[in-house]
C-alpha cells in the first residue's frame, strides 16, 4: 500500500500495481523456471520471512499466488528477478499467549502437516508452517506441480518419510542442494525444520546472499519513507502501527520516487484466507484433484444435487407424490387446483420427478393436463435425460410420443443417448437410436455414446453402436479414441471387438500414448498380449519418451513386464529423462520388476541424464533388498550422479542406515567427496543422521574432513543445532576449532 488520499467523496487507497501479477499466474503461462531464477526467488522470500520471523510474526499463507513480481526477464522493461511477498490478512504477532490458534491457518495444498491435525494446537508453531510452505513453494516453482497432489497423499509422506514425490525434481534435473533445501523445509517434524535464518546459510542459498553472516537482522525493505504533499520524507511505520502515508489525490502529480521506491511487503493489500482444518477436508479434492487425461468424471454425477429431499417449498406434496408414483394423489391434487408446471428447488418439474422414477402412468397423468415434456432443470437435465439415464424405456417412449428433444444437451453438453449409452441402458438406446438420435453427439469433453459405453465396458451397447454406424475412430477433447479408452479400462472383450473392427493400434492421445501404452502403463495384462498379438508397436513413445515397458516397469507390473520382454521388447530403451525400464523400477522400488529386468541383462550401468545408475536411486530412496541384489549383480560401488555424489553418500544423505551399512560392507569408499567436497559422514552430519554417523564413525571415517567451505562434521552439526549430533562427534574425539566456538557462541 502507498498510502491514501480524499476525493470529493470518497476516502481512496493507493495500491502498488504489479503489472507482472504473481507468481503462479507467471509459471502457469510461462512454465516451470530455471533453478537458478528459483534460488533467487526462494531468497527473497527467505529474507522476508525472517524479518517477519525475527519480530515474532508469522506469515500464515505462504504460496505462489502470494507472491507478486515486481520485476522479472519478461517484464517491460526486463530485469532480474524481484518479487514481493503479500496478502497478510491472516498473519499474526505470536506469543507467550498466542503462539497458537484454534483452527489450521492457510491454503490446503501449501498447509504443513501439524496444521491438519496431526499435532495439538499447542504444538503448532506457525513459523515453522511457514517454511514448510516455502518448501512447497519452491517445489511449486521448480516442477510447475505441487508435491502432493492427491488427497491425503500427504498423510502417506507422514506414515512413511521414503514416499516424498521426489520424482518431478529429478525429472526436471534439480541440483543435490536444491533437493537438500525443499527436504530441509519439508521435514515433518516441526522442530526438524530449517528456522529462516538457517535456511539463508543454506548451500542452496548462500550463492544469492553476500550479508549472510553480517550480524544484521534488518531487511533492507523493512523500512521505506516517501515524500508526502509537501515534500517532506514521511517514514512508513512497522507493520502494527496501521498509519499509512497521505498522498495527494491523483489529479496533483505522484512522482517516480512515490510509485518506484521500495516498500515493505507489509504494506501490500491483503486479503484473508483463513481456511479451516474442516474446510480442507471438505474441499481438498476439488482443489487438488490432478484427473488422467483419459479419465473423466462420468456424466450422471451431476444428477446427485437433484436427488434429495423435496422439502422446503410449498410444492412438496405434488413433487413427493410424482417420486413416489402416487397416481390419484396426483390426480386429487391437481383437481384440487396444484399447479401442473410446479418446480423444486432445483427447476426439476412434476414430469421430471416421475420420470426419474420410472411412473410411467404419473408422467402420462401430468402430460394429459398441459405438463410440458421438455422443461429443463437448472442444470439443464429434462424429463428425457432422467428416464434415459435410469433406464425406464417406457417412460422414454411416452416422452417421444409426446415431442420430447432427442438431442436435447444438459449443462455438461449430455444428451439423452449419452446417459443411456454411459450407464448401459440398452432398450433405452435402441428406442433413442431407432427415433433418430445422433450417434456422433459430444458433450462437453467431446464424448460420444461408443467412447462413453467404451469406458464403463458395455459390450451389448457398444455392438449396437457399432452395427449402427457409429465412428470407431472417434476422439475426445484428450484425442482417446475407444480403443485407447478400451485398453486403459483393460476391457478385454471390447479390446477385441474394436481391433476385429479395424480399430487403429498406432491411435495416440494427447499425451502420445498409443493402446498398448495405456494397457501396459495400467497393468492390464490381458489386453497387453492381444495387442501385442494384433501387431502393435513395442517400441512407440509417447511424449515423455516411455515405451510400453518403461510404463510398466515404472508401475511395478510384473506380469506385464514380463510379457514385453519376452515379446523383444528394449531392454535399454530410455525416456527424456534417460531413464531405461531398469533405472524407472529402480527407482519406485519394484523389486519383483528389477529382479525380472536384471536376470534379463538390463545394464546395471545405464545412467539417466542426472548420472544416476539403478544402486544410486535404490541407495538415495533406501531400497535394501533391491540394493543388495544390485550389488550382488556386480553393479558399482564408486558410480557417481552429476553432483559426484556415490551410492554411500545418497544413503548417507537421507540417513538410510541399512543401505550405508551394507555398502560399507560391500567395501564402499566411506571417505569418497562430492564436487563440494562433501564425504558421507558430512552428509550425515548436515542432515542429523546420528545412526549414520556412529555407523561411519565406528568404520574410521575421518571426523575432520572438510568440505569446499571449510566446513567439518562437527560444525555443520553445530551451526544448525543437532545437538545429538554434536555431542556424539565431541564424545568420538572431534576437535573444536576457531569457526565451531564462533558458531557455538
Amino acid at each position: 500500500m502507498l498510502g491514501w488520499y480524499e476525493s470529493q467523496d470518497s476516502l481512496c487507497i493507493a495500491m502498488e500495481y504489479f503489472p507482472a501479477g504473481d507468481l503462479q499466474t507467471y509459471i502457469r503461462k510461462h512454465g516451470r523456471l530455471l533453478e537458478d531464477d528459483c534460488r533467487q526467488i526462494a531468497s527473497q522470500l527467505l529474507r522476508g520471512l525472517a524479518a517477519m520471523h525475527h519480530e515474532n510474526f508469522a506469515h500464515r499463507d505462504v504460496k505462489p499466488q502470494n507472491v507478486l513480481i515486481q520485476q522479472c526477464p519478461q517484464s517491460e522493461p526486463p530485469g532480474s528477478w524481484w518479487v514481493k511477498l503479500a496478502d497478510f490478512g491472516i498473519s499474526k504477532r505470536l506469543g507467550g499467549d498466542t503462539s497458537s490458534s484454534t483452527r489450521g491457518i492457510g491454503t490446503p495444498q501449501y498447509m504443513a502437516p501439524e496444521l491438519c491435525g496431526w499435532a495439538s494446537v499447542s504444538d503448532i508453531n506457525y513459523q515453522m508452517a511457514d517454511m514448510w510452505a516455502l518448501g512447497v513453494t519452491t517445489f511449486f516453482i521448480l516442477t510447475k506441480t505441487l508435491p502432493f497432489q492427491e488427497p491425503d497423499s500427504d498423510i502417506e509422506y507422514a506414515r512413511n518419510p521414503d514416499t516424498f514425490p521426489r520424482d518431478p525434481l529429478d525429472d526436471c534435473q534439480v541440483s543435490m542442494n536444491g533437493l537438500a533445501f525443499i527436504r530441509a523445509l519439508m521435514t515433518l517434524q516441526p522442530k526438524e525444520r530449517l528456522v529462516s535464518d538457517a535456511a539463508m546459510r543454506h548451500a542452496w542459498i548462500i550463492p544469492t546472499i553476500s550479508d549472510v553472516h553480517s550480524g544484521s537482522s534488518e531487511s533492507p525493505s523493512r523500512r521505506s519513507s516517501f515524500g508526502d504533499e509537501t515534500g517532506t520524507a514521511t517514514e512508513i511505520s512497522d507493520p502494527t502501527s496501521q498509519q499509512y502515508l497521505r498522498l495527494p489525490p491523483p489529479s496533483a502529480a505522484w512522482t517516480d520516487e512515490v510509485l518506484d521506491s521500495p516498500r515493505s511487503a507489509s504494506h501490500t493489500n491483503a486479503c484473508g484466507n483463513p481456511w479451516s482444518v474442516q474446510n480442507y477436508k471438505q474441499t481438498n479434492v476439488a482443489q487438488t484433484a490432478r484427473l488422467d487425461a483419459n479419465v473423466v468424471a462420468g456424466p450422471v454425477q451431476e444428477r446427485e444435487l437433484q436427488d434429495r429431499d423435496l422439502g422446503k417449498t410449498e410444492g412438496r406434496t405434488p413433487h413427493d407424490a410424482a417420486k413416489d408414483g402416487l397416481v390419484e394423489v396426483i390426480n386429487q391434487l391437481l383437481k384440487n387446483g396444484a399447479d401442473v408446471t410446479s418446480r423444486d428447488d432445483d427447476g426439476c418439474t412434476l414430469v421430471d420427478s416421475a420420470a426419474r422414477n420410472g411412473h410411467v402412468e404419473v408422467v402420462k397423468l401430468l402430460l394429459e393436463n398441459g405438463a410440458n415434456a421438455t422443461t429443463p432443470s437448472n442444470n439443464g437435465w429434462t424429463p428425457m435425460h432422467s428416464a434415459a439415464n435410469n433406464g425406464h424405456v417406457d417412460v422414454a417412449r411416452l416422452l417421444v410420443e409426446n415431442g420430447a428433444d432427442l438431442e436435447a444437451k444438459n449443462n455438461n453438453g449430455n444428451t439423452p443417448l449419452l446417459l443411456a449409452t454411459y450407464n448401459g441402458r440398452e432398450a433405452v438406446m435402441k428406442l433413442l437410436v431407432e427415433k433418430g438420435a445422433s450417434l456422433e453427439a459430444k458433450d462437453k469433453d467431446g464424448n460420444t455414446p461408443l467412447l462413453w459405453a467404451v469406458y464403463n465396458g458395455h459390450e451389448a451397447v457398444i455392438k449396437l453402436l457399432v452395427e449402427e454406424g457409429t465412428d470407431i475412430e472417434v476422439n475426445n477433447n484428450n484425442s482417446n479414441t475407444p480403443l485407447l479408452r478400451a485398453a486403459a479400462k483393460g476391457h478385454e472383450a471390447v479390446t477385441k471387438l474394436l481391433v476385429d473392427k479395424g480399430a487403429d493400434l498406432k491411435a495416440k492421445n494427447n499425451n502420445g500414448n498409443t493402446p498398448l501404452s495405456r494397457a501396459a502403463a495400467k497393468g492390464h495384462k490381458a489386453v497387453t498380449k492381444l495387442l501385442v498379438e494384433k501387431g502393435a508397436s513395442l517400441e512407440a513413445k509417447d511424449k515423455d519418451g516411455d515405451t510400453p515397458l518403461l510404463l510398466a516397469a515404472y508401475n511395478g507390473h510384473e506380469a506385464v513386464a514380463r510379457l514385453l520382454v519376452e515379446n523383444s521388447a528394449d531392454l535399454e530403451a530410455k525416456n527424456n529423462n534417460g531413464n531405461t525400464p531398469l533405472l524407472r523400477a529402480a527407482a519406485k522400488g519394484h523389486e519383483a520388476v528389477t529382479n525380472l529386468l536384471v536376470d534379463k541383462g538390463a545394464d546395471l550401468k545405464a545412467k539417466n541424464n542426472n548420472s544416476n545408475t539403478p544402486l544410486l536411486l535404490d541407495a538415495y530412496n533406501g531400497r535394501e533388498a533391491i540394493t543388495k541384489l544390485l550389488v550382488e549383480k556386480g553393479a558399482s560401488l564408486e558410480a557417481k550422479d552429476k553432483d559426484g555424489n556415490t551410492p554411500l553418500s545418497c544413503a548417507a544423505y537421507n540417513g538410510h542406515e541399512a543401505v550405508a551399512r551394507l555398502l560399507v560392507e560391500k567395501g564402499a569408499n566411506i571417505e569418497v567427496k562430492n564436487k563440494d567436497g562433501n564425504t558421507p559422514l558430512l552428509w550425515a552430519s548436515l542432515n542429523r543422521h546420528k545412526a549414520v554417523v556412529r555407523l561411519l564413525i565406528k568404520k574410521r571415517a575421518n571426523l575432520e574432513a572438510k568440505n569446499k567451505d571449510g566446513s567439518t562434521p562437527l560444525l555443520l552439526a553445530a551451526q544448525n543445532g543437532y545437538k545429538a549430533v554434536e555431542r556424539l562427534l565431541l564424545e568420538k574425539g572431534a576437535r573444536k576449532g576457531l569457526r565451531y566456538r564462533f558458531s557455538y557462541n
